[in-house]
Parts: structure tokens; sequence; C-alpha cells
């Protein structure tokens, strides 16, 4: 492009030999100002579009040499987005001459030996890092490595002992495999570090750099050559928690929670030790609970390698007893208010504390991790105290738990299920029979608690009216609730039609009642009519969340009530017969396309099942009404699990191999298995 006068001007004094108008520049790049700043930016592309060399020397000459800093800093950034960002205008190192590439190499390890300032520091090791990943596989840097282990060893300087170690851990990610002709020196610099320095920083460094080399290797003996190092990893970890530094312990164990979770067999050979010293943590309720959470993680992560390490934590039952202790003992860090009973709102998270939170959040990954087999003998075992207790924190905790490790331990637990529900079904025929005589003593105290319980502090109470009176009409029977129910029924259609808020209660206890009363109430065309449209605005409510790199539970409630109006549109549909036909062309063209997404989408096998069902059906009903795209898009999909399914057997294939690999392990595959045939039947 053409360049002014003026331009030109303004060049020659930020690339000529006075280096404080380019200073000023930078700093106007910061700047707060938008019209400062993007002078700035546009003064600065003209020098990049221009005079590349010269502009980044410019930026290496202000790193090493700037009384300031924030420009140093801001000169490192720069340089890494210039030289290793290959995906936009920005990558200059392809447009630089070699001469300028070799000085920028060498003026950047002599920063890393003169800077002071540890967030500079931590910027540089960033630009070396990224800039080698990319150069040094072809053997553009040879003097960074020699320069590195000199760095290492220089016992008298711990920040540039520590850069070198992050940087060693950087290239291990990026470019771990020509790291490898180097591993023999790498386990010296690292057992080095780890058993002799000083500095808690430096050895964290180390534990990063080994975690991450160990993990970038792809050969089972060169991981071996590492295993003597794992006590000196752990007594990082044992090193600053005896010496006060919980911070310092944190990082460490979230980079061996790192290790249990991307090479869980590294550590088998000393697991005893390992999660033994991780439970001593976990159990010590004089350290933070941030610590004691991570090292609870570590545990769980261990358990939840399944696919790399089947079985190893299940031949550890004593330490599965000891922290299901551990869990169930954070469910009684809960808050007693003793005045609840007065509080105007319901707020069903009240009382409950960051441990009680993890605690439950732990309970379900470790009884889905584990399985019903290991876990069920632990909690028969801790139940009967817990239940026994005087004190209402530990029945509380004890029913929580069974609500938690319910899922993961469904096959197990479901022979004793089978008495519970016996014992409903007596007391649900005992109200049938006797409550008519009640009846008209109490429906008039409902009907009026629904009518006037208007207000937001009343809206659990107006909920819990709904759900009693929707039980009371079943328990009567339709020819005695009729006159109540058109009453309610119209108290509800109003509902219906105003804005609830999200977490409002009513919406979840409503389409409950609407449930119960199908055949049970006085349906006219119009009641029909506002219901189903009500239920199709249910049936398709999305709720939509980010996760991010950890595991989170959500509540469920939206997806119950989803399901709920889905059932209900079933049950209408099933009772009214030809006489649902004016709602048919809502669904048609809705159900399908959905049906296919939705099986494109879905993770878990036994839902897949029940997906190619409900497809087979719509199919059969609907299947002349198809057109080609639909077709085709159905055939896609179930070319699509057919590859999926193959390629699951051929990955459990592979777990039957593991060392750890035991009886039960043997059931959970033959059980994935079997699913797997009953999917193909279905295909």
């Amino acid at each position: 492009m053409a360049t002014s006068p003026t331009q030109l001007h303004q060049l020659s004094l930020l690339l000529g030999p006075d280096p404080s108008h380019f200073e000023t520049l930078l700093s106007h790049l910061m700047s707060s100002s938008n019209d400062q700043r993007s002078a700035a930016e546009f003064l600065f592309n003209l020098c990049k579009q221009t005079h590349p060399d010269s502009l980044l020397l410019r930026l290496t000459q202000l790193l090493s040499s700037s009384s300031f800093p924030e420009t140093r800093a801001m000169s490192a950034v720069l340089l890494r987005k210039h030289l290793t960002s290959a995906t936009d205008d920005s990558f200059l190192y392809p447009k630089l001459t070699e001469s300028t590439r070799s000085t920028i190499k060498i003026s950047l390890l002599s920063s890393l030996q003169h800077e002071t300032a540890k967030s500079v520091t931590r910027k540089i090791n960033d630009t070396i890092s990224e800039l080698a990943a990319a150069v040094l596989p072809d053997g553009g840097w040879q003097e960074l490595l020699p320069f590195m282990l000199q760095c290492v060893t220089a016992q008298n300087n711990h920040n540039l002992q520590e850069s070198a170690l992050l940087i060693f851990a950087r290239l291990a990610q990026y470019i771990g495999e020509a790291l490898i002709p180097h591993l023999a020196t790498l386990h010296g610099v690292f057992l080095n570090c780890l058993n002799n320095s000083t500095s808690g920083e430096v050895r964290i460094a180390a534990l990063n750099a080994t975690i991450n080399f160990i993990q970038c290797l792809t050969n089972n003996s060169d991981r071996e050559k590492f295993q003597d190092l794992l006590p000196l990893m752990m007594r990082t970890l044992t090193g600053a928690l005896n010496g006060n530094q919980e911070a310092t312990a944190q990082e460490a164990l979230e980079l061996l929670i790192e290790l249990a979770g991307g090479e869980p067999r590294f550590l088998r050979k000393q697991i005893v030790e390992v999660v033994g010293s991780m439970l001593q943590i976990a159990e010590a309720g004089s350290l933070e609970e941030g610590t004691r959470h991570l090292a609870i993680e570590f545990v769980i992560t261990l358990a939840e390698a399944r696919d790399r390490a089947p079985g190893m934590m299940r031949k550890l039952p004593q330490f599965v007893h000891r922290l299901f202790m551990v869990l169930m003992g954070m469910l009684l860090d809960i808050d007693d208010d003793p005045q609840w009973h007065a509080a105007e709102t319901e707020d069903e998270d009240a009382g409950e504390t960051s441990n009680y939170g993890f605690g439950q959040e732990c309970l379900d990954r470790l009884a889905i991790a584990l399985g019903g087999n290991t876990v069920v003998p632990v909690a028969s075992e801790v139940f009967p105290a817990f239940f026994s207790a005087p004190e209402w924190q530990k029945p509380h905790a004890a029913l929580i738990t069974l609500a938690q490790i319910a899922e993961g331990c469904s096959k197990v637990m479901i022979k004793n299920l089978d008495q519970l529900f016996d014992i409903v079904q007596i007391l649900k025929a005992l109200s049938w029979e006797h409550f008519q005589k009640y009846y008209d003593a109490v429906m008039p105290y409902l009907k009026a608690i629904l009518i006037n319980a208007n207000d937001k502090s009343n809206r659990m109470l107006r909920a819990k009216s709904m759900e009693c009176i929707s039980l009371v009409g079943m328990a009567v029977g339709k020819d005695k609730f009729r006159d109540d129910a058109k009453q309610v029924m119209d108290v509800l259609m109003s509902l219906q039609g105003s804005q609830m808020e999200a977490d409002d209660p009513t919406t979840s206890y409503m389409l409950q009642i609407l449930f119960n009363q199908v055949g049970h109430s006085v349906a006219g065309c119009k009641f029909l009519n506002i219901t189903f449209n009500s239920l199709w605005r249910w049936s398709q409510h999305i709720e939509t969340i980010t996760l991010g790199d950890k595991r989170i539970g959500i509540r469920t409630s939206v997806l119950e009530e989803k399901a709920t109006a889905c059932n209900m549109l079933c049950c209408y549909a099933d009772e009214l017969k030809e006489g649902f036909f004016p709602w048919i062309d809502q669904l048609s063209d809705y159900i399908v396309p959905a049906l296919v997404e939705a099986l494109h989408k879905e993770p878990e096998v036994e839902i897949c099942v029940n997906m190619l069902d409900s497809l087979t059906e719509c199919i059969q009903v609907s299947g002349p009404l198809l057109d080609e795209c639909q077709v085709r898009s159905i055939v896609e999909e179930i070319k699509r699990v057919i590859t999926a399914s193959s390629v699951r057997k051929q990955e459990r294939a592979e777990r039957i191999k593991a060392e750890d690999f035991d009886s039960e392990e043997g059931e959970l595959l033959e059980e994935e298995n079997e699913l797997e045939e009953e999917l193909f039947d279905r295909v």
C-alpha cells in the first residue's frame, strides 16, 4: 500500500535509532483511549506490512532493554503472536531473513536469563515454547536444548531452573516425540530437580515436566524407566503439606490428577502407597477444603479410568471403604438453622455447603465408576450406624447417599426395591379404600390454598396443594371428584396462561396433575386444546448449559418436565384415539427428524435401543408419508449406528487384554456387549 510522506516520517522515527518512539507506541497500544489505541494499531500494522524484520527486531530490543515491565511483557506477547500464530496475517516468521530469526532466538534466550519480573518471565517462556514447538522438529533451533539443560543445572538460579522445566513441560505437550532421543538425560534432570532442589517452585515445575513427558511416551518400556521418580513426585506433594504450603500442594495435586486421568497405568505398581497418601489428605480435617477435594478428585479420577486401567481401584476394597466414609462425612457438613420453619420461601439448597455438594457429586461418580458389586457391600456396612444415629444429619446423609449411588448400583439394589414397592402399594390401597369419608372435610381447604396462595412466597405451598388435590381425586374416583375437578382445572388453566418464573415449582406439579388426571376428570374439548398446546410447548422446551473441562452436576427438573409432557401426549393420544386427529399435523413433520437427530447425538447404547424402537413404530405408522430426504437421513443414521457399535465392540475387546481386567469388569463388558446385540436386533 502507498504511504504518505507523513507516514514515512513516522515510520523512520519508530524504527530509527531512538527506541523511545516505539516504546511510546506500545504504551498507546495498551491505552484505554479508543482514538489513541486505534492510531497506534494503524502505525503498528504499517510497520508490519512494510518492515517486518525491523519491527520484530525492535520488539526484541525492548524486551531485553526497556525499564518498564509492562512494556517488556507487551513485547513478549507481540513477539509470540507474530512468530507463532500461523492462522492469520500476523504470522511474520516465514517473511523474516535468516539473520533476523537467529538474532531473535539468541535475544529470547538472553532475556530469559536476565529477566527479573515473574510475570514477564512467564510470557517469555510462552514465546520460546511455542516458537520451539514450530521449529525444533526441523532442526531450526539447535542451541535451545543445550541451553535449557544448562539452565536446569544452574543450582544458584531457581528462576532459570523453573523456566527451563516449564519449557520442557510445554514441549512435551507440543512435540514430545522430538524429545525421546534425550530420554536418559531428561530422566536425570527431573530426578535431580525433584530430589535436590530447595525451591518449591522448581519442584512443582519439575513435577509438571515429568508428568507431561510420561504422558507423551507411547512405549510402555520407556514409561517404566520413570517409575523410580514416582516416590519423589509424591514427595513434592507431601513436602509442601508438611511445610504448610497448601497452595503449592494444590498445584501438585492438580498435576497428579492430570496423570491419573491421562496415564493411570503408570501408577499401578505403586498404587497402594499413592492412593493411601491421597486418602490421608482427604481425611485430614485440618487441611483446606480445596486440598481435600483435590485429593478425592485424584482417587475418583483413577476409579473412572476404566478404559485404561479397568478394575485397578476395585482391587483396593479397604480404600473404597475409607473414601466412602470421607464422602458421607462431607454430607454431614450442612448448616442447621432453627428459623427454617419460619422461612418465607422454600430453598431446597438451603444450608448446603461446598463440602456437601462435592460429596454428593463424588458419591454418584464413584458408584458409576466401580459398580454395585463393589459399592453396595460398603454402603450396607456403613448405613446402619448412620440411620440409627440420634442427630438428624446422619440419617439425612444416608438417604442422600442412597439417592446418589442409585444409578451406579441399580442392578444390585433392585432386589431390595421390590420389597419397598410392595409396602408402597399396600399404603396406597389403604388410602383408596378409606379416604371417601374425609373427602368433604379436606377438599375445601385444599382448594382454598390453591386459589389464595398466589404470591411468590407461597409458591411451594400452592404446588403442594396441587399434588394433594391430584392424589385425593384419584383416591376417591372421578364420580366423587367430578364437581371439584372442573373448578380445579379452571384454576390450572388460568395458571397455564400466566407467565411463571423458570424456578417456579408449580410447573412440575401442574404437569404431574394433568398426567394423573387423564381419564379421571371431566375434560371438554376446550380444555384438551389448551392442555395439548401447553404440553407441546413443554415437550419442546430445551435448556442449554455450557460445560467447561470439568465434570459438573445439573438438576434434572427441566428434563423431567419435558419427559412428563411427552408421556402425557402419548396418554392423550391413547385415550382419545381418532379424536386426537386435530393435533396430528403439529406432530407428523417434527417427530421423525427429531428422533433421527437425537439418535445421532445419543452416547448411551440403551437409550439408542429405545430410540430405534420408537423410530420403527413411527415408520410403521407414517412410512408412506416420509419424503426421500427423510428416508435418506434415516438410512444414513442407521449406517452410523452400526459403525459406532462395531467400534465400541472392538474397543471392549482391547480392554480384555489390560493387566487389571477382572471378573467384575468382565461382567460389565458382557452386559455392554449384550446391549450391542440388542441394538443390532433393533437395526
